[in-house]
């Protein structure tokens, strides 16, 4: 009877394939002696023998061509993870060095692997004993001295990292997906280092909908992962790849004609989509260039926004001239899209309409003096932008001081959202919208935040997901309430 099964190509183009035996208890390898494996001649060999061995196994291959093998050993109910590097092609000859990685209590349970460049191998496994997901990065290409790298507990909140998977980026970084057994979630994991270290992983979830049980993962060519996965919720096999993508109309944005003496402004408003397949994220939109005073992004809703595909967002200017003539500058809109930052090119002109003086030297006294100065009145306050990266919150405000933040996070779905939302629609009105509002959404955090130069910060710890966040402004002109929701990596 054979258990789970791993395959990998060297550069030979014959497969070799790591698999369980679970008649024997042991952890078998099968060179093909050509593409398909055909012929009933491939090369079978028992690799590790000692207690019940292979159940969980991932195979690849080295820098040197042989193949490398981490796998699960059962001892007494209790899993430890090893690391074989093989001698030959075949692993045959019973000489193979053999590595524990992870030898302390039920910790080595479905280890997935990669090899990348530097031939350092990377292995994420389950942690059956604490439930965690963890990730291990060999020191050399056999995972000496005992136990490889450190191991590190990537993801320790709730049941996580069953049957995960694991890919390498262009950088050397994993990005790793697994399943949240306590949420019923598939999530990504996108290290910042090549070990995972530090606690300040992005982690996603990609399906909330009963997912992620089993995955595989890949980076595609344009270096972003792709996961195939099992659904629960959808009953069958699922895709996901991050393909985020903006646009917006061709050539530039032209503001128009303003007088410059009258003390006038103008505006337009940029309409960006979201082109790609999955939602782009949006930075900060700004201006640069030598005139860059005389625009001011004054408003829109793409500032931090993740935009659906199809759907579309907006970046609205402002041109006061300061004199006569054509001014030209960019504007530059960050995101997530591989192609880079949406970039414009942005044009006014200053015109003058009156009657030119005779003498250009010479301007007459006033009539009449010049009306007392006025103290303006202070400005209400505004928020311009509320961004999430790498779990820590950024606010930025015009005209503010302060910044009270309320943090809420949806209530899963399931039968008791249901009994209260239905709950909820027996009344009426503003009672009905505070109902429902306090069925969907559960408050997990409250915090001030003291702006500087109208920019404040907030660390979310290990906050991820989508969250509604309720932001109350404080300035010499009072206060202001905005209310927005944001996906938090």
């Amino acid at each position: 009877m054979i258990g789970n099964v791993s395959l990998a190509v060297p550069a030979d183009g014959f497969p070799v394939i790591a698999y369980h035996d679970a008649t024997a208890g042991d952890l078998k390898v099968m060179k093909c002696n050509d593409a398909a494996c055909a012929g009933g001649d491939e090369t079978v060999t028992t690799a590790y023998s000692t207690n019940n061995a292979g159940f969980g196994n991932a195979i690849g291959i080295g820098q040197d061509g042989r193949p490398v093998i981490a796998f699960s050993v059962v001892t007494a109910g209790s899993s430890d993870l090893m690391f074989m590097r093989c001698n030959d092609a075949a692993c045959a000859g019973g000489d193979e060095t053999v590595m524990p990685v992870a030898t302390t209590g039920d910790a080595g349970d479905a280890p997935s692997m990669v090899v990348p460049p530097d031939g350092r191998p990377i292995i994420s496994y389950y942690a059956d004993d604490t439930d965690d997901l963890r990730v291990t990065r060999c020191t050399d290409a056999s995972c000496t001295p005992a136990g490889g790298g450190p191991p590190v507990a990537a993801d320790a909140v709730g049941d996580v990292g069953d049957h995960s998977a694991i890919a390498v980026n262009a950088a050397g970084r994993p990005r790793v997906s697994y399943h949240d057994a306590t949420n019923g979630d598939l999530k990504l994991m996108e290290c910042n280092d090549a070990a995972c270290t530090g606690d300040d992983e992005t982690i996603t979830v990609v399906d909330a909908d009963d997912a992620g049980a089993s995955s595989a993962i890949a980076m595609d060519a344009n270096d972003r992962p792709v996961i195939a996965y099992q659904s629960g919720g959808a009953n069958g096999l699922r895709v996901a790849a991050s393909n985020p993508a903006a646009t917006a109309p061709a050539g530039a944005l032209n503001l128009g004609s303003v007088d410059a003496t009258a003390g006038g402004a103008a505006t337009a408003t940029l309409t960006v989509t979201s082109s790609g397949t999955t939602p782009v994220t949006f930075g900060t939109p700004s201006v640069t260039g030598a005139d860059g005073a005389r625009f001011t992004v004054t408003g829109g809703t793409c500032a931090g926004a993740a935009v659906n595909p199809g759907a579309t967002c907006t970046v609205t200017l402002s041109f006061a001239p300061g004199e006569v003539g054509t001014v030209t500058d960019t504007l530059t809109l960050p995101s997530d899209d591989p192609a880079g930052a949406l970039v414009r090119t942005v044009t006014g002109t200053g015109t003058f309409t009156g009657t030119p003086p005779t003498d250009p030297g010479f301007a007459p006294p006033p009539s009449t003096p010049d009306p007392a100065p006025t103290t303006p009145s202070p400005r209400a306050p505004a928020l311009t932008a509320l961004t999430a990266a790498k779990r820590v919150l950024t606010v930025r405000a015009a005209d503010a001081t302060t910044a009270a933040l309320v943090i809420a996070a949806p209530r899963p779905t399931g039968p008791a959202l249901t009994r209260a939302l239905a709950a909820c629609a027996k009344r009426r009105g503003a009672a009905r919208t505070r109902c429902t509002d306090t069925a969907r959404w559960t408050t997990i955090r409250r915090a001030s935040v003291t702006l500087t130069a109208g920019t404040g910060t907030l660390r979310l710890g290990k906050v991820s997901g989508r969250h509604r966040v309720t932001v109350t402004l404080t300035g010499p002109g009072g206060t202001a309430t905005a209310t927005r929701t944001l996906r938090i990596r």
